[in-house]
């Protein structure tokens, strides 16, 4: 049997009235791939994105790590059948906007159903659907049995592709719905046959007939296309295209770290177990803060506030850097929906005191509980404008550790985290100034940190860090070593470890929120040292083309470039 991408399955388990359980999707697809399946688009029900999108993520995720560990060939990508109700138009495109309802794998492509009975309405729902970007498909063509040839070829004329069931060409949908199906075929109307495949058993050899039938009555060139080469065409061919650009520090290091708090922020908390029954394996939306994909948290917030403030100053203002933090959190500033989330306790305090007393001096917490990651994962433009000013000769070294350390302060005023901050400079500077690989980049900055650091008021806190002065050794800890806590240290040992034990920024970034529990600031600890290194470029470009408003941050990157050389 020749290949086929099947563009319609309700195979992502329990969610809707396809596949009930994790066992029948594993029999499901093991069939299709003996049937020649070699892609399927997982298409629950709009409604099940819309009653809970987390969940119905969770699931298809949980699909994924399934057809992996069973090896199943087949290639999974998640899509939606979109119920075009035209009473809830408006809330639908949002939702497709939004990624609530996703389309498939991200494109501009949306498989559609329309209701029983449209007739010439479906013309101005296909209108409404193109108007605002969308390509839709309309799933099973052949059940709209009171439309004619003439406004199907009207329908397709007006920007619409067309999907027919396999199952529909042998009969079993019908006898309308055959008939319909060959007059589509026929006339050439059809773009794709899917299995609208809803249950294991069900219908399996309808599948087998189908196709059987196309190539015994129809153009062969014809057939592939409906079957498997228009999808390529149409659809996986049009993944995202993101030109690699003309990148600087600024781009690599912000964009890092804003991309891995995007990439961490859906399973934020999620314990370790947990994630590992359903890994992230790209950028998701919703989960812990119902954000859509690409969203970024507090980390990127005051991180992109931080570097604001030194665009725009030339220098570093403690006072001003605290003003745009009380921005973040009361107007919504520097965010990527208008809203400020998952704001730290330690941090939010800090900012509260500020906006109290207007003394950065005092505002942040000094306890040992003032240990938590909440600096470190701002901490990066201060790194790279201390080493591009002492690289320049303009400050000394000490004087770069000491703006890190007061930066620590507004927030998290206690030495361990003042520490972390540092070693996170030192390494910083050590992939930007040094050759060889990541990990050898990184023990030189390590390296580096402790000669800095060995002096008797850091003694004690340095301690907590002692793990890390070999990083051959520390590879070699097993996973469950690693803790993946809010705690500085924790996040800090997280996001090396999974950098050193992988080869690209991809898999250092899955590896580090995979981990669980404080996920998007691990993410954006690992993002910022793995895209100093790798590149921006190294970022997957549908990452960066997910992450919201990166036009936007890669502008404020260029204008800080003009100002700190």
């Amino acid at each position: 049997m020749k290949k086929m991408v099947d563009l319609h399955m309700h195979i992502i388990p329990g969610v809707d009235d396809g596949s009930v359980d994790l066992k029948m999707s594993e029999k499901m697809l093991k069939t299709a791939a003996e049937q020649g399946v070699e892609v399927v688009f997982a298409t629950s029900h709009s409604v099940a994105f819309e009653k809970n999108t987390s969940h119905v993520r969770e699931q298809y995720r949980s699909l994924q790590k399934m057809v992996k560990e069973e090896n199943i060939p087949i290639t999974l990508y998640l899509g939606s059948e979109v119920y075009f109700d035209p009473k809830y138009s408006r809330q639908i495109i949002n939702n497709l906007y939004s990624g609530r309802i996703p389309s498939l794998n991200g494109t501009k492509y949306v498989l559609t159903e329309f209701p029983a009975g449209s007739g010439e309405d479906a013309l101005h729902y296909i209108g409404l659907l193109v108007k605002n970007g969308w390509i839709p498909i309309i799933s099973h063509a052949e059940r709209m049995e009171d439309v004619e040839i003439d406004l199907f070829n009207k329908l397709k004329e007006n920007g619409c592709l067309i999907q027919i069931n396999a199952y529909s060409i042998v009969g079993s949908g019908g006898e309308p719905a055959r008939k319909k199906a060959l007059e589509l075929l026929d006339n050439e109307l059809v773009d794709f046959v899917g299995s609208d495949a809803h249950r294991a058993g069900l219908r399996e050899e309808d599948l087998k007939k189908g196709v059987e039938y196309l190539y015994e009555h129809y153009d062969e060139q014809y057939v592939d296309g409906i079957l498997h080469n228009n999808a390529y065409i149409y659809i996986l061919n049009d993944q995202v295209k993101e030109d690699d650009i003309e990148s600087n520090i600024w781009i690599d290091g912000m964009m890092g770290v804003v991309t891995g708090d995007a990439l961490g922020t859906p399973v934020q908390f999620v314990t370790r177990e947990n994630v590992k029954k359903a890994p992230l394996t790209t950028m998701d939306g919703f989960g812990t803060y119902d954000m859509p994909v690409g969203a970024w948290s507090d980390d990127g917030s005051m991180a992109l506030a931080t570097l604001d403030s030194i665009r725009e100053l030339g220098t570093i203002d403690y006072d001003d850097i605290m003003m745009r933090f009380v921005m973040w959190t009361s107007r919504g500033e520097y965010t990527p929906t208008g809203t400020a989330f998952d704001i730290g306790n330690t941090c939010m305090d800090a900012i509260c005191n500020y906006a109290r007393e207007r003394d950065y001096q005092t505002c942040g917490k000094t306890g040992e509980r003032a240990n938590g990651n909440g600096a470190i994962m701002r901490i990066m433009p201060i790194c790279l404008y201390g080493y591009i000013k002492n690289k320049s000769g303009e400050i000394t070294l000490s004087e770069a550790i000491l703006y890190i350390h007061e930066t620590s302060a507004l927030t998290h005023n206690h030495l361990r985290s003042q520490i972390a901050c540092g070693i996170y400079f030192f390494m910083i500077q050590s992939i930007l100034d040094n050759g060889g690989s990541i990990t050898d980049r990184l023990q030189t900055g390590m390296d580096a940190a402790k000669e800095f650091y060995n002096r008797e008021v850091y003694q004690k806190e340095w301690a907590k860090f002692k793990r890390m002065e070999n990083l051959s050794e520390f590879a070699k800890l097993p996973e469950e070593k690693i803790e993946s806590t809010g705690y500085v240290v924790d996040s800090l040992e997280a996001a090396v470890w999974s950098i050193i034990t992988t080869d690209n920024f991809e898999n250092a970034l899955l590896r580090s929120v995979n981990l669980g529990d404080d996920t998007d600031t691990i993410g954006a600890i690992t993002g910022g040292l793995a895209a100093l290194y790798y590149g921006y470029n190294s970022i997957p470009a549908i990452w960066r083309k997910a992450v919201i408003k990166s036009e936007e941050i890669i502008a404020l990157c260029e204008l800080t470039a003009d100002v700190i050389y």
